[in-house]
């Protein structure tokens, strides 16, 4: 037998030589290769199902998702990317064509679908309710709790995991014990991606979920807080959907016949040394700020007590051989795409704006002052400003949209443009006209470089890439105006801006990914 996926469907069963649904008449072959043959979990807003793969009967995961929600369709297609880029033992591999729209027979809605390796293991909250009962069964009183050495090995294994698609601007959002597998093979691996929307009327969610996630505003430190709650219950066998009060003592307080003698998961993990115990209650901090910082800062913790376990090695975690790239994994270029349209747009429009407020300010202060030196200095700044206004914001929104938190980057960037701006009219359009010559790019480099140098060895190199992108785009420009005419020389300073910000974005691009800079980094 095998199932339609149509959520419109109320008779999915079909016979398994059916090609479509005698039902509702979808398709029952997804993309062309895929039967679906049990349904795990089903959601308003996504569905579970395990599906084989026709000619080679391998088992795999389908993750569905209906929502026309624009942050959770990219959110979920953001998720498949990663995880064909990745190919860690630990996450499940996703091939090229393994995501994909489905359209049911009636079309009311598309189905958003992710195809994923399946594992075969036992998640960890049925790994402890199993020995639980084994307790049970030979009459012990305690629930079953893992010892503290298993807790590091195991701990360490799921951060260098969460490490990995960090890496990658991915965050997990929906760890619990049952999206953490042990495999045959006794490591774990994370299950349970591409899950964007959270369902509130399930205790799950004030067990595992972060105050901020509840309220949208999701960081990487969201995911060390549910990891928090999950290892508290591995160590203590208590588990925080049916003793909240243990992870939330103001919640006890609440409570009729309360005892003074405040009652919390520590008193359940006595054989738990306090480094343990304090690194979790970090980790389960309300606030984002208060817990670990990144993955680094907890691995470093956790190799204090366990030398001997290591991460993993680098070459261990490899690009996927199934995806035919020639570029590093970890090099974004959706990133260098969107580098060049915020330089583009936001110096189009700033330019624009700040060469009619410019020469505004050149007539007027220099008429004022009765000095065209001084109408001029003040025209180029005001250009040179607004400009900057315009290419900082929007560089500084994108950094800030994957990740990079570079604090004063929008202001040493205007600083960089008003110098340039400046510079560049007493010089006659950067000296090419008197013989004095200013190199285009350089200001603006050198005062972004003092943000970078924080970050990144060595950052000379960004001192050069925005000269020679403002090289690129001087010369570009000529050669529009040389070929084609001063008519066109707007459409010469909007390809020069292209040309600035390919060569920029390039090198940024590398620079961070050298500098491994996260938001977790304090610029």
């Amino acid at each position: 037998m095998i199932l339609c996926i149509n959520p419109n469907c109320n008779k999915p069963e079909n016979r398994s030589e059916n090609r479509f649904c005698a039902n509702c008449g979808s398709e029952l072959l997804l993309a062309g290769r895929y039967q679906v043959i049990t349904k795990n979990q089903s959601d308003n807003s996504d569905c579970e199902y395990e599906v084989k793969e026709v000619g080679n009967e391998t088992i795999k995961y389908l993750q569905t998702l209906i929502s026309n929600n624009s942050q959770e369709v990219e959110y979920f297609h953001k998720t498949a990317e990663v995880l064909k880029q990745l190919n860690h033992p630990g996450l499940p591999k996703v091939e090229i064509d393994g995501c994909f729209v489905y359209f049911p027979r009636d079309k009311t809605v598309p189905l958003h679908c992710l195809i994923m390796e399946k594992f075969d293991g036992l998640s960890l909250d049925k790994y402890l309710s199993s020995k639980s009962l084994l307790n049970e069964l030979s009459k012990q009183q305690e629930n079953y709790s893992i010892d503290e050495k298993l807790a590091v090995n195991w701990l360490q294994q799921v951060i260098e995991i969460l490490q990995q698609i960090h890496n990658h601007n991915l965050l997990h959002l929906q760890i619990q014990p049952a999206n953490i597998l042990l495999k045959q093979n006794g490591n774990l691996a994370l299950i349970g991606f591409a899950k964007p929307r959270i369902n509130k009327k399930i205790p799950f969610i004030a067990a595992y979920i972060p105050p901020e996630q509840i309220n949208n505003n999701t960081v990487p430190q969201s995911d060390f807080f549910a990891l928090g709650r999950t290892f508290a219950f591995l160590l203590t066998g208590k588990s925080p959907i049916s003793h909240l009060e243990l992870y939330e003592p103001s919640l006890e307080n609440d409570m009729p016949n309360h005892n003074q003698n405040q009652d919390n998961w520590h008193n359940y993990a006595s054989k738990i040394s306090s480094t343990i115990t304090n690194l979790l209650d970090k980790m389960m901090s309300d606030a984002p700020i208060n817990r670990p910082q990144n993955a680094q800062e907890i691995l470093q913790i956790l190799a204090g007590l366990n030398p001997i376990a290591t991460p993993l090695n680098v070459s261990q975690i490899t690009q996927n051989p199934s995806i035919p790239v020639t570029q590093k994994s970890n090099f974004a270029w959706y990133f260098l795409f969107n580098w060049i349209i915020a330089i583009a747009s936001g110096g189009t429009i700033g330019g624009f704006v700040g060469f009619v407020a410019g020469f505004i300010a050149e007539f007027l202060l220099g008429a004022a002052f009765k000095n065209t030196t001084i109408g001029f200095i003040f025209g180029g700044a005001i250009f040179g400003l607004i400009t900057g206004i315009g290419i900082g914001l929007m560089q500084s929104l994108l950094l800030r949209q994957n990740g990079f938190k570079l604090r004063w980057w929008f202001l040493v960037t205007i600083l960089g443009f008003t110098i340039e701006g400046i510079v560049g009219v007493l010089t006659g359009n950067y000296g090419t006209q008197n013989g004095l010559f200013f190199i285009p790019g350089l200001a603006v480099g050198m005062c972004q470089w003092w943000v970078l140098q924080r970050h990144v060895q060595p950052a000379f190199w960004w001192i050069l890439a925005s000269v020679g992108g403002g090289g690129v785009g001087v010369v570009i420009n000529k050669a529009v105006n040389y070929y084609l005419g001063n008519a066109y020389s707007i459409f010469g300073i909007i390809l020069s801006l292209f040309g600035f910000a390919v060569v920029t974005g390039f090198v940024l691009q590398l620079l961070l990914m050298r500098s491994h800079l996260s938001t977790s980094d304090k610029a």
